[in-house]
């Protein structure tokens, strides 16, 4: 897996003066208005019929299906849907009728634990991936919300990052922070 850092200037916040966690919500909501996704490195996908509201869950709070700022949402291969859950600092699954199933991750700075995460993805094989912004790395987990592995420590050198906020993957499993 190559992990590719990019620059500065390519952070929208930055020519704006935002925190980059605001734009990032925009960035969200903007695609899921307009109906429309763009892979890396490929033409945009846009969906053949506009979005429809289907309804909403959850409410504030830090028990099962509650949240407090959610920040990031994928949906892996068997329509599971995992939602961040910043700062509760958890990752929460839900099956497709949005039934809560289970949640994995904790505050700390161990592996395995989070503070203030950001941004997530999902690979090919239902794994995912786990910007740990408050503790200046990338974690990977699996399907069933155990810890796998991780990258990074605070600094600006390779394999380094200060306050990751989003991580994507293409199409060859190429992970970008």
């Amino acid at each position: 897996m190559q992990v590719v850092r990019l620059p500065t200037t390519f952070c929208p916040s930055r020519w704006r003066g935002l925190a980059p966690r605001h734009w990032m919500v925009q960035a969200l909501v903007a695609c899921c208005v307009v109906g429309s996704a763009v892979a890396l490195g490929s033409q945009p996908v846009y969906a053949e019929t506009p979005p429809v509201y289907l309804g909403q869950w959850g409410e504030y709070g830090s028990g099962d299906g509650q949240f407090d700022t959610p920040d990031g949402l994928v949906i892996d291969s068997q329509g599971y849907i995992y939602i961040l859950d910043t700062n509760n600092s958890r990752i929460q699954r839900f099956d497709s009728s949005t039934t809560y199933v289970s949640q994995a991750g904790e505050a700390g700075p161990h592996p395995g634990e989070l503070h203030l995460p950001q941004g997530l993805a999902v690979d090919s094989s239902d794994n995912f991936y786990i910007a740990d912004t408050g503790n200046y790395r990338v974690q990977k987990w699996d399907r069933n919300g155990a810890f796998v592995s991780q990258i990074g420590a605070y600094g600006s050198g390779d394999g380094q990052f200060e306050w990751p906020v989003a991580v994507v993957l293409d199409r060859a499993g190429n992970l970008y922070v």
